[in-house]
């Protein structure tokens, strides 16, 4: 399943490649991709790895922008956890040989690192600056339109009276 999941994406991120658009998050997901590709333990293994690699990464980080005027930042009631060890050598140094205990410790790991991380966060929405000008000019544009919205509607509910005339003519004269 997950092996379809991420053919899936690889697809998608290939299409992108071939928009000659390449931005540097298509990049690390694809480098990273073809990394668990060949990794000895698995696929799924080296993408947890890889998975809590970056979200302890990400919990040290106070604000994430996520777009304009979108931000997830540390709660204000939150602590700072210190993030335990887990890059390269030290994640694996904790887990068991099995590799069926290996996954599930991993899964384990990662579950409670995502859980971490959206329970000390918050998504903060700046809504864009607005004059009353630009309001005023903004629901006069908007009720221009509903207007030449409801005049159609009313022609349109007209022509199907319009059609119904025979059918009303033939029911009243029982034709």
């Amino acid at each position: 399943m997950m092996r379809i999941v991420c053919g899936v994406l690889l697809i998608a991120v290939t299409v992108v490649a071939d928009q000659e658009f390449m931005s540097p998050g298509v990049r690390a997901a694809l480098r990273v991709y073809d990394e668990c590709q060949r990794a000895e333990g698995g696929f799924s293994v080296c993408l947890k790895k890889k998975a809590i690699t970056f979200i302890d990464r990400v919990t040290k980080v106070d604000a994430i922008n996520i777009g304009e005027g979108v931000r997830v930042v540390r709660s204000a009631d939150s602590p700072i956890v210190d993030v335990p060890k887990s890059i390269g050598e030290d994640l694996d140094k904790n887990l068991p040989r099995n590799a069926e205990a290996r996954d599930e410790t991993l899964s384990t790991m990662l579950a409670d690192r995502v859980a971490r991380f959206l329970s000390s966060r918050t998504v903060m929405v700046s809504l864009p600056k607005v004059s009353p000008d630009e309001l005023g000019r903004s629901v006069e544009e908007g009720r221009g339109k509903m207007k030449k919205m409801m005049s159609m509607m009313m022609m349109g509910f007209a022509m199907k009276m319009a059609a119904m005339i025979p059918v009303a003519i033939a029911v009243f004269f029982n034709i």
